[in-house]
């Protein structure tokens, strides 16, 4: 049977809510976890994939996005973007620290794909463009 592992990530106070799907079912759902607790779950639940919500690396030097951003943006739907590393201070890209972070401890880890994902671009090709509030646009 297989099973997912997604990551929404937050900045140091938030951490990590995490939730494990198998294939037909929610298996687990965890909040506010550390670094170190994620790489924990992908050991007991051996997910096929890891999907990050958050970038696997900051745009190249001198850059303010990457271009698979500028490529989502101008053919799905508009998205954050992920600045170069110089540019990468304050608290907008706490986030982006905390998520490469996690891209490191699982790389450490070892023995699981690990992707990044953009859950907005997913939810604008399966339900069109967002014309109202997120939680009103989204199931759940």
């Amino acid at each position: 049977m297989g099973r997912w592992l997604g990551v929404d990530v937050g900045g140091e106070r938030k951490g990590f809510d995490v939730a494990v799907v198998g294939e037909r079912r929610l298996v687990a759902l965890e909040a506010h976890l550390d670094v170190e607790d994620v790489p924990a779950l992908v050991a007991e639940h051996a997910p096929g994939v890891v999907a990050i919500d958050s970038p696997c690396c900051y745009a190249p030097d001198g850059q303010t996005s990457r271009d698979g951003e500028r490529r989502l943006n101008r053919e799905v739907c508009g998205i954050r973007w992920t600045p170069d590393e110089a540019r990468a201070e304050g608290s907008y890209c706490e986030w982006v620290r905390e998520g490469l972070g996690l891209y490191e401890a699982l790389a450490r880890f070892g023995g699981v794909e690990v992707i990044e994902v953009f859950p907005t671009a997913s939810w604008t090709r399966w339900l069109g463009p967002r014309s109202r509030s997120r939680s009103d646009w989204t199931p759940g």
